[in-house]
């Protein structure tokens, strides 16, 4: 009688105890995506929500009314290679160590944010545009895979037509159409229910097309312009972060709770 009891006590402990963690699981929030937008020298000035015309950075400016906005948020280091160590480990370039270009990230001193959120189930992602943000220096620990393409240039671009003259058109072709934003868009789609931390990085600032008029200036006595084109560049493609929880881009609609960190030089957003 003893024993039947015991067990009916351990039956019933056993379902409350199932019971307990699914209500538990149905009731907690869902873990919240991260997407990191880093667009390389951008100065903030140059964006409407620091004081440029409305106009420049449409979308950019969505999302920072929506989130907040760092009036005073300061690099860790002149360049690109110790400032983006910075923003994927958390540690100063004097505690990470990768101040130079012969510099790697060590494993045992520094546990970068994809490693992190990878332990917690996250599904990882970067798409770069290479050059110091290379997984030589060992920055893409932690993602399921790092592209070197940059995700905002088009088939227009100078970046895709030097792509295209060291490797050859075909090649150039499939890189920009897996890697590029069309790459960007498709992964998205196919991560829309799920946790995930995507890190887009593009020069497209500092690497800029310049505007044909721009080429013959002296001929034309043109000025400074108010607006650069660079800066429109850039806000366009950001229209996939368009707003939070619903990102569309060309009649694409992917749902998502995020959290976006946009950074351009000295400034920092978070949505």
């Amino acid at each position: 009688c003893m024993s039947r009891r015991l067990t009916l006590l351990v039956v019933l402990l056993a379902v409350c105890a199932a019971g307990g963690l699914a209500w538990w699981r149905s009731t907690r929030p869902p873990p919240r995506t991260v997407v990191l937008i880093s667009l390389d020298t951008l100065r903030p000035e140059r964006l409407g929500i620091y004081g440029n015309d409305k106009d420049v950075s449409p979308h950019v400016d969505r999302l920072a009314r929506r989130g907040v906005v760092f009036g005073q948020a300061l690099a860790n280091s002149p360049y690109t290679l110790p400032s983006h160590t910075t923003m994927l480990t958390g540690q100063l370039p004097s505690v990470h160590g990768v101040v130079a270009h012969e510099r790697t990230l060590s494993a045992a001193r520094s546990v970068t944010l994809a490693e992190r959120l990878a332990a917690q189930g996250y599904v990882t992602r970067a798409f770069t545009a290479g050059g110091f943000l290379n997984p030589v220096f060992g920055l893409e620990r932690g993602f399921d895979a790092w592209s070197l393409i940059d995700p905002w240039r088009g088939r227009d671009s100078h970046y895709f037509r030097t792509l295209a003259a060291r490797r050859g058109p075909a090649l150039a072709e499939r890189l920009l159409e897996e890697q590029g934003f069309s790459g960007v868009e498709r992964w998205l789609r196919a991560r829309s229910s799920e946790p995930f931390f995507l890190f887009l990085h593009t020069y497209t600032v500092h690497d800029y097309d310049t505007p044909p008029s721009f080429l013959c200036c002296g001929e034309l006595g043109c000025t400074r312009p108010k607006v650069a084109l660079r800066t429109r560049t850039s806000d366009r493609a950001l229209r996939v972060f368009g707003s939070r929880g619903v990102a569309c881009v060309e009649g694409m609609s992917v749902s998502f709770e995020a959290t976006v960190l946009v950074t351009a030089g000295s400034m920092s957003m978070v949505m």
